[in-house]
């Protein structure tokens, strides 16, 4: 994450592609667990239930880039003071 103009960005993922992903990969998941599915399709990736700490890393990963984008909470800024005798 970068941060510019007072706002987080993500050079590589804009909101909506962190949104599409989270939520692709949040279905994946619930497939591959609830058993309605030995396979689930990402894209061109095909996951298993074997890949379940992967996936779980994934949704984590798009899930903070999201929260970045929503919070755009500024970074703590430090301020110097330099003491005179005058």
């Amino acid at each position: 994450m970068a941060y510019r103009n007072g706002k987080y960005y993500n050079a590589a993922y804009t909101y909506e592609e962190a949104c599409r992903y989270l939520n692709d990969y949040k279905a994946a998941l619930t497939a591959l667990v609830d058993g309605q599915a030995k396979e689930y399709q990402i894209g061109t990736r095909r996951v298993t239930l074997l890949d379940v700490g992967d996936i779980e890393a994934m949704i984590d990963k798009f899930a903070g880039i999201k929260e970045k984008y929503e919070t755009n909470i500024r970074p703590a800024r430090s301020v110097a003071v330099v003491f005179r005798d005058t």
